[in-house]
């Protein structure tokens, strides 16, 4: 909608995922306490965090380092493919804790909870962009960003929101 892409979507959803489970782990009983030993909140906040830190960088690479969406999302999708391989050791991430399992495995009667959560996120955003100030002046700036700017918008300001909202967004899916 803003006129740009952002291929660093995928990347993102697996490093917020290998940072969420690396800090799900259960406590091991004798052993020191150790990275991975900490309450759920924790891990939904840091795959949060990561997502729309990794959003923030991508908008600000766009709107204020003049550097086309598609190149800024192409490099930052390596580098986060990367820091994610590192950071795993390149092996899969498992044995967590049963709380962090429940946030995706819940049904509500017959209905998976992240149906649930899907439909929670797209009426939120069909609002926002639909209902609110912010919405309508995105549709424009993916219109036509040159009369956007001359009619008042700071432009600049909405590309960075926008990728942090996706990034965001793509934490809770790797979440």
């Amino acid at each position: 909608l803003s006129g740009g892409i952002d291929l660093s979507v995928g990347s993102t959803i697996g490093l917020t995922g290998v940072v969420a489970c690396m800090l799900a782990h259960p406590a091991v009983a004798g052993k020191a306490a150790g990275p991975g030993q900490f309450p759920l909140i924790v891990s939904v906040l840091a795959a949060l965090l990561v997502g729309a830190l990794i959003g923030a960088v991508n908008g600000i690479g766009i709107a204020y380092g003049a550097i086309p969406p598609f190149i800024v999302t192409l490099g930052t999708m390596t580098i986060v493919r990367g820091l994610a391989l590192i950071i795993s050791g390149g092996s899969p991430v498992f044995d967590v804790t049963a709380s962090f399992e429940a946030i995706a495995s819940i049904k509500l009667g017959q209905i998976p909870i992240l149906a649930v959560y899907l439909v929670i996120v797209v009426a939120v955003c069909a609002f926002v962009l639909q209902k609110t100030v912010f919405g309508r002046r995105i549709y424009a700036i993916g219109g036509n960003r040159t009369a956007a700017e001359v009619s008042g918008i700071r432009v600049k300001r909405y590309y960075v929101a926008v990728y942090t909202i996706a990034g965001l967004l793509a934490g809770a899916c790797g979440l």
